[in-house]
C-alpha cells in the first residue's frame, strides 16, 4: 500500500512538474513581433487575408512592388491618432520613388498592411486603380501630419481620385480600414523610425 502510495505521488509530481513548464514556455511572446510606437495598438491581422480581387491571377505574374516581399511582421509602422487620444498601428510598406507607377497593382489579396507613398512637396496630384486587382482605401496626408481626406478606391477603376486639398503623403491600406478603425479627417499620423529611415529623399 506504501509502495503504490508513493508511486502515485511521485506521477503527481511529473504531471504538475511538466504542466507548469508548459505554461510557462507558451506564454513567450514571438521575437518576431516588432515593438509599437508609444501609446499605439497595432490591429491583429485577420484570420485571412481580405480578398476583393474582379479577376483570378493570371499564369504569369504581373510586376509589383519589391516591398511586397517585407513580410508583415517585418514592416515598419504608421500611426494613426484618433479624435479621443486612442491610436492604432499599421504595419506599412514604405515605397521607393522609382516604383510610385507600381504601388500595389498587380496584387491579387492584401493582408493586414497598408502602402504608403512619400512626396518631396505638398501636391494635388490623383490616383487610379489600373492593374489594380482589389479594393483599397486611401489616406492623404497634409504637411501638418493629419489626414486631409479619406477616400474608397475600387478596384481597376480607371477614375482619378483627387483630394480636396494638397497632401504629402498617402496611404493606402485595405477597403473601408479607416472607418473600421475610426480614423478620419483631421487625425494626426505619426510615422515610427522605420519608416522615417526608409522616405525617400528629394531628386
Amino acid at each position: 500500500m506504501t509502495h503504490r502510495l508513493y508511486l502515485a505521488l511521485t506521477a503527481s509530481v511529473l504531471l504538475l512538474t511538466t504542466a507548469c513548464s508548459g505554461d510557462k514556455y507558451q506564454a513567450r511572446a514571438p521575437a518576431s513581433t516588432p515593438a509599437a510606437a508609444a501609446g499605439c495598438t497595432a490591429t491583429p491581422a485577420p484570420a485571412a487575408a481580405v480578398v476583393t480581387s474582379v479577376a483570378r491571377p493570371p499564369a504569369t505574374p504581373e510586376p509589383t512592388a519589391s516591398t511586397g516581399a517585407t513580410t508583415r511582421a517585418q514592416l515598419p509602422l504608421v500611426e494613426f491618432v484618433r479624435g479621443d487620444g486612442s491610436a492604432v498601428c499599421l504595419p506599412t510598406e514604405v515605397l521607393p520613388r522609382a516604383e510610385f507607377t507600381t504601388g500595389l497593382s498587380g496584387r491579387y489579396f492584401l493582408d493586414e498592411r497598408g502602402m504608403l507613398f512619400y512626396f518631396a512637396n505638398s501636391q494635388r496630384g490623383s490616383f487610379w486603380m489600373k492593374n489594380t486587382h482589389v479594393d483599397l482605401s486611401i489616406a492623404f496626408v497634409g504637411a501638418d501630419s493629419r489626414i486631409v481626406e479619406v477616400r474608397e478606391m475600387k478596384a481597376e477603376s480607371l477614375d482619378y481620385i483627387t483630394p480636396a486639398a494638397d497632401y504629402l503623403y498617402a496611404i493606402e491600406a485595405q477597403p473601408g480600414w479607416y472607418a473600421r478603425n475610426g480614423i478620419a479627417a483631421g487625425n494626426e499620423v505619426r510615422f515610427d523610425a522605420g519608416v522615417t529611415a526608409q522616405l525617400p529623399q528629394p531628386e
